[in-house]
Order: structure tokens, then sequence, then C-alpha cells
């Protein structure tokens, strides 16, 4: 809706930039169109004084100056530029412009007042004249369809300019959701990869660290005991520093198809080599597999094998912090179609190992267990242990 001064509400009142080569191509079609009905005026018309067409030519010079403002003040410059062709003919080419730059906002109220002034002024300079009521009459009818083909044309740019715009606004929006998917994946990418160093390196780390302040406070150990656990300690370093360098070979990974195959991650089948590690570190850990779930384990969707695996290396791991030389019970059971369930569970500890945790390790498994659709429960047993439990739906056969 035009705002009081015909303008409107989405342009400021200031001038069409010359500096845009369409806009001077336009206002140098209107000055030729104006010079040219100008001259043919002056060669039909009886004799008249000269500054009659010096007016004539200043009116429309004046009009060629107005239409700069055609888009600010639509209404008011195409209403003036039609008043003024009534007694110049200078100003032709500029009705032109006028007219179907105001036609393109299709504010059809205004349309139809502009054309009326259009036909009536004409109208009124033929009565003037002492044209006939035919001629007359004529004249308004061909007015009349000029000035709809002037509108047409008009009203056709605007809709096409419209359709031009919106389609530019719809691939903008759609190149911010595509920045936005792009940008929520790379947050879950460096979430999955934040997860996975914490649970590869904390079990690492920890071992490293519970032997280092073996061979620090125990000045008592013999000398193949110590270096049995400086073996262990480096050992464990090394260990973490390969898995280090290929949990971050993701990160350095061009994009695009790769040709060097993304090293395996651990699943269940791998819990014996777990268990076995932490006994070699000290651990007491005892691991229990119900047999007719070990059979069927293979079949166990990869997703929910992997980060099962994790859960228990993340237990492991705690039970060696906060409980160090505590024995772990590890029980796995649960059947296809059914539940799985394991159960991590250690007796009271004597004393922490020294390494402070972060607090993310059990918020990443409960997190784990939570996306495959499970839950996790942790805390003391309320005999001076700790215990920690994920349950998980397993699919059977049938839930492919």
């Amino acid at each position: 809706m035009a705002n009081e001064t015909g303008a409107p509400p989405s342009r400021r009142a200031h001038p069409t930039p010359l500096s845009d080569r369409g806009e001077l191509l336009r206002l140098g079609a209107v000055a030729v169109v104006g010079a040219v009905s100008l001259a043919a005026s002056i060669d039909q018309s009886p004799p008249a004084s000269a500054l009659r067409w010096v007016l004539d030519g200043a009116v429309g010079v004046a009009a060629l100056v107005a239409l700069r403002w055609r888009r600010a003040f639509p209404v008011a410059v195409a209403a003036g530029v039609v008043l003024a062709t009534a007694v110049c003919a200078s100003t032709l080419g500029a009705v032109v412009l006028a007219v179907v730059s105001l036609a393109t906002w299709r504010r059809w109220p205004a349309i139809v007042l502009v054309g009326a002034l259009l036909v009536g002024s004409t109208v009124v300079d033929d009565a003037a004249r002492g044209e006939t009521a035919a001629q007359v009459g004529a004249r308004a009818v061909l007015t009349s369809a000029l000035y709809a083909a002037l509108v047409g044309t008009g009203a056709y740019l605007g809709s096409r300019r419209e359709l031009l715009q919106a389609l530019r606004d719809r691939a903008h929006a759609a190149e911010r959701e595509q920045a936005a998917r792009v940008e929520q994946a790379q947050v879950a990418e460096r979430t999955r990869i934040a997860r996975e160093m914490h649970d590869v390196l904390a079990h690492r780390i920890s071992l490293v660290a519970m032997h280092a302040g073996a061979l620090a406070f125990r000045d008592d150990l013999p000398a193949a005991e110590r270096v049995a656990t400086a073996t262990v300690v480096r050992d464990n370093a090394n260990l973490a520093l390969v898995e280090l360098r290929q949990v971050l070979g993701v990160l350095r990974a061009e994009p695009g198809p790769s040709t060097v195959p993304e090293p395996p991650q651990p699943t269940l089948d791998a819990l014996p080599d777990l268990v076995q590690q932490a006994r070699a570190a000290g651990s007491p850990v005892e691991l229990s597999i119900a047999p007719g779930t070990a059979d069927a384990l293979p079949a166990l969707p990869p997703a929910t094998s992997r980060n099962v695996y994790r859960v228990v290396q993340e237990g492991l791991t705690n039970a060696r912090k906060h409980a160090p030389g505590t024995p772990v019970r590890v029980t796995v059971a649960g059947t296809p179609g059914g539940l799985l369930d394991v159960l991590l569970q250690n007796g009271a500890g004597a004393g922490a190992s020294g390494v402070e945790g972060s607090g993310t390790g059990l918020v990443g498994a409960a997190e784990r267990v939570r996306l495959l659709g499970g839950r996790l429960d942790h805390g003391p047993d309320g005999a001076g242990g700790y215990r920690l439990r994920a349950v998980l739906p397993w699919p059977g056969p049938d839930d492919a």
C-alpha cells in the first residue's frame, strides 16, 4: 500500500542512480522520443513564437529529471508528466516510461486515476482546439488503448521482476539451509571424534598414570617388577599415540572418497582382548558371557557392538581410576530380538589412582546408549562398590 507521497513503503525517497547502465539507456530513449515528438510538433503546428517551443523543451527536460524519482514517488511522477503532456509534446517519452513504471507496482486505484487524467487531459485539449465530437471520441479511445497497452507491459515486467526476486530469495534460503546442515554435520562429527578420542585415550592414559604412580611411590619394588611396570607404561603410551593418530587421521583426511580404508573400530568380538589388557595392567577383571549370547554376538549390529564395547571400556577405565586393584566383573547377556544387558560391577576401592576424571566419560557413554534406544544406569551398589549397567534393544533377524 502506497504512503501519502505515493511511494511504496519499501522504497526510500531517493533518485535512481545514474551509474546504472540500464537507467542511462532508458533515460536516453526517453530524451530521443521527446526530441522527435517536439520536432514533429513544431513542423506540424501553426507558426508560433520560439519562446513557446523553448518552454516546451524545458518542461520535457524537467520531466526527464523527474523520472529519476519515479520509483520513489510513482503516482506523483506519473500524474505530473501526464498532465504536462497535454500541452507539451516533449514529454511523450516521459509519459511512456512513467506509466510503465507505475504499472509495475500493480496498484490499480492509482493506475486508474492516472489513466483518467491522461484521457481527460487529451479530451480537454482536443475540445479546446475545436475538434469535432467524433474526433475527440476517437482520440480518447486511441489514448485509452495505448494506455492499457502500457499498463499491461508494466504489469508483466513487475510480475516477472517479483518472480525473479522470489527465485533469488529461495536460492539464498536454500544456500543458508545447506550451510546450516553442513554446520550441523560438522558439529556432529566433531562431537563423535571428541567422544572417540576420550574413549580411546582415557583407557590408555589411566593405565599409564596408575603404573607411573606405582613407580613414583613404591621404592621397594623389585627390579623385575619395576621393569615390568615401566614396560606397561611404555607400551600403553605407544598404543595411545597410535590410536590418537588413527582418530586424528579423520580430521586430516582430504574431502572426497579416500583410497585408504579407515581402521576398523573395535566391537564386542574384541572384548576378551580388552579384558586381557586390563588384567595385564594389574586390574583383576572377570568376564562372563552367556553361551547363547557369545554365539549370537557376531550377528549384533555393528553400531551397537562398537558402542557397547566403548561403554565397557569406559567402565573399566573408571574402575581403574577410582577403585584401582579391586575386582571388576563384566557380565554380558541377551538374545536377538530381545535385550542386550551389559553389567560392570566392582568392589569397594582402597582409594583413587590419582587420575582426575573429566566427568564426560559417563556422559558420552550414556549418549551412545541413548542413541541406540537403550538406557544406562550407574551408581553405588549399596555394598561399597559401584555398578554400571547398559540395556539396549537387540534387533532380531526379522527386524532388519
